[in-house]
């Protein structure tokens, strides 16, 4: 009863000892250094041919091997997923593909369509 009084508390103890669920203390700063460096990390995958390009090392169709590059680093982002949400890896990969991939298609065509309207 005296736990029970206390919302705050009580919801505590159920989570904890009913749930068997922790409150995990992550610091933000960690958190969002991790994700600064992921993105910097992964969003570079498809830039390595141009950068390959820029020191000429001759590679033809650029455009190809970027696609294929991010392809595989989404892969390598939906792998991760699910290991760290305890998902299928087929899942995981196969929704971070369909997403990532919706989003480049949209991400072309709004640059493209930018692109017509400047000149």
């Amino acid at each position: 009863e005296v736990i029970t009084k206390d919302k705050d508390r009580w919801v505590d103890v159920m989570m904890k000892d009913e749930l068997g669920l922790v409150e995990e203390e992550k610091s933000p700063f960690q958190t969002g250094l991790y994700t600064f460096i992921s993105f910097l990390v992964i969003g570079l995958i498809p830039l390595l041919v141009f950068v390959a390009d820029y020191f000429d090392i001759n590679i033809t169709q650029k455009f190809l091997w970027s696609s294929i590059l991010t392809g595989i680093g989404f892969i390598i982002i939906g792998f991760l997923k699910s290991k760290v949400t305890n998902n299928s890896i087929f899942k995981g990969i196969s929704e971070t593909l369909l997403l990532g991939g919706l989003a480049a298609f949209v991400a072309y065509f709004v640059g493209d369509f930018l692109e017509q309207i400047i000149k």
